[in-house]
């Protein structure tokens, strides 16, 4: 009977200076010849297909959750009148621009000297 052993086990000895001479394959085999087995046992086959089935299942059902959680986020989205983020910092870039350019007309409007400012009253139309 020869020894067989995994190549891990041969770098680790070879690493150490140790000298082995070991015969292909370097893979654990069995080095009695076991009883002849059966190969298809039907009892394992029916509940493998039926694992098989089960996951299918499971994931056919977790895909479904999935879609009906995101239909139900954006129901609820639309019903609270919430808007995207592109949507927000389109706003905002309009917005900051129209801000700015109302500042740079109000400094225009005001007088350029260092003394206050004459008090604007602002009187309601008619």
């Amino acid at each position: 009977m020869r020894l067989l052993v995994p190549s891990a086990l041969v770098a680790a000895v070879r690493n150490r200076g140790v000298r082995v001479h070991i015969e292909a394959p370097t893979h654990f085999v069995a080095s009695s010849p076991t009883p002849a087995m059966q190969s298809r046992n039907p009892f394992f086959d029916e509940a493998a297909k039926v694992m098989e089935q089960a996951i299918g299942l499971a994931q056919a059902a977790g895909e479904e959750a999935k879609s009906a959680l995101r239909a139900q986020g954006d129901r609820m989205a639309v019903e609270l009148d919430l808007v995207r983020r592109d949507e927000l910092e389109a706003m905002r870039a309009v917005l900051t621009a129209e801000i700015a350019e109302l500042r740079a007309e109000l400094a225009a409007l005001r007088p350029a000297g260092p003394g206050p400012s004459a008090p604007v009253s602002i009187s309601p139309e008619a």
